[in-house]
């Protein structure tokens, strides 16, 4: 964050867009860690980590094109590219330790069901559903009158 904005600092006024991307993408950094580090669940923090590696890579691209412009020496843009290779392999093993980088998503069914010789519903177990849900299921609501 902190080299980002001494590159917009730099940045000629004329170059506004250049500017604001830059400072956006390098905010996001942090702040989709601290979201993240927030979430209980780890396919929760996996995503803001992932985001937040993709706005590292993004403030890579943007210190590339801060160099062909000519707005940062050569020097200083591979000290930055350097930093923020380290960065985005930072993120990958977060995003790759949290168990979901490659694993596709599946459902699982806590429980099956079937029907008994009767046609009611039982759960894997075996246990019959109770009635009292039988019911409601099969009787309809009553309506209230005015």
């Amino acid at each position: 964050m902190t080299l980002a904005l001494r590159l917009v600092a730099r940045l000629p006024r004329g170059d506004r867009d250049l500017r604001d991307q830059l400072k956006r993408a390098a905010m996001s950094v942090p702040l989709n860690i601290a979201e993240g580090s927030g979430k209980p669940a780890p396919a929760d923090r996996a995503r803001f980590y992932a985001i937040a590696r993709g706005a590292a890579m993004e403030c890579g691209a943007l210190v590339d094109v801060c160099r062909v412009a000519g707005f940062l020496p050569a020097a200083e843009a591979q000290d930055a590219k350097t930093l923020l290779a380290r960065i985005v392999a930072m993120f990958t093993k977060c995003v790759a330790g949290e168990g979901i980088a490659t694993q596709p998503r599946t459902r699982t069914r806590t429980r099956t069901r079937r029907q008994d010789a009767d046609g009611r519903r039982k759960t894997e177990d075996g246990r019959r559903k109770t009635e009292e849900c039988d019911q409601a299921r099969l009787v309809p609501r009553e309506r209230s009158e005015r």
